[in-house]
């Protein structure tokens, strides 16, 4: 699958420091409700969590694309298949259960994101990308399974903002470079919005329904 790290540098998120996923600081620092204000997954939408972790924006998102009638879902997906469980369980107790596919995915790159071409109304890859060893085979398959009026939101650490949390400059990637690489995939950068301190978001879309 895509969503390869390097080990030599060491920038996937450890399991061992899970906690911090959903910590207070976070949600202080990184509140998922400004973001999701912006984003709107509506009802009966498909949204891809590239990296989801163990549920921060998965579980409040179907909240939002849940319907009555079973339409609507959160595909989550990640690596670790811990945080996978305890994101079923944390859906669970929210009562979205039914709303949220947890899909454990492998490391190799041959693979492709267990996603049907043009299936995903919104893809949200949150503190993921400057982990990734391959980001513009990343990026070319987000182009793939986005619908034609769907949207790519990459959030991710700022080089330039505080570095008294998250990883180190080193790991960061500077908005702009990310922004090159989107429109090289077939993305236009609609926006870049400054939602948290600490990060930059941009919403992209396919070439030709920007706006």
């Amino acid at each position: 699958m895509l969503i390869t790290m390097s080990g030599k540098h060491a920038k996937r998120f450890q399991i061992s420091k899970m906690d911090r996923l959903d910590a207070l600081e976070r949600r202080e620092r990184q509140p998922a409700a400004p973001l999701l204000e912006i984003l709107r997954p509506r009802a009966g939408e498909v949204v891809v969590d590239l990296g989801a972790g163990t549920g921060y924006f998965a579980i409040p998102m179907a909240h939002m694309v849940r319907t009555d009638d079973g339409g609507g879902r959160v595909i989550a997906l990640d690596a670790e298949p811990r945080m996978l469980e305890v994101l079923g369980e944390r859906a669970a107790g929210a009562g979205v259960a039914e709303a949220i596919v947890p899909v454990a995915v492998s490391g190799a790159d041959t693979e492709r994101l267990p996603v049907e071409d043009g299936g995903a109304d919104l893809i949200l890859a949150v503190n993921l990308v400057h982990e990734l060893d391959e980001r513009s085979r990343a990026f070319d398959e987000c182009r793939r399974i986005v619908a034609p009026d769907g949207r790519l939101a990459v959030v991710d650490w700022d080089p330039e903002a505080a570095m008294d949390w998250g990883p180190p400059a080193d790991h960061r990637l500077a908005a702009g470079e990310v922004e090159e690489e989107l429109r090289s995939a077939g993305f236009e950068a609609v926006s870049r919005l400054r939602v948290y301190e600490s990060h930059y978001v941009l919403v992209a879309r396919p070439h030709g329904t920007a706006g």
